[in-house]
């Protein structure tokens, strides 16, 4: 399910189209200086893997995580279908 998400390059604000199921919150440490994380919010639109947002502060990106989840989530049931395995799971089923 699409949903679209705000995203701020070079002071230009813009909205996307991202893949709910593909959304997550990553953990980037930095070489020289290993007590300095970062996380960062991303996703894959149909062209690829983005950056939606970066923060020190992980409260905030899973505050927004959750916000983009509830959005897919209203989206979902506005158009009558039903949560299945793999969006639960964030991607696809490759059980089998």
């Amino acid at each position: 399910m699409l949903i679209d998400v705000h995203v701020n390059y070079y002071r230009v604000n813009r909205v996307v189209s991202v893949e709910a199921s593909t959304l997550r919150v990553e953990v980037k440490r930095l070489r020289s200086d290993p007590s300095f994380i970062c996380y960062n919010l991303v996703g894959t639109t149909d062209q690829g893997r983005l950056l939606i947002r970066s923060s020190e502060n992980v409260a905030e990106l899973l505050d927004l995580y959750d916000a983009y989840m509830d959005q897919a989530e209203e989206k979902r049931k506005a158009a009558g279908e039903q949560l299945s395995f793999a969006d639960m799971l964030g991607g696809e089923n490759s059980a089998g």
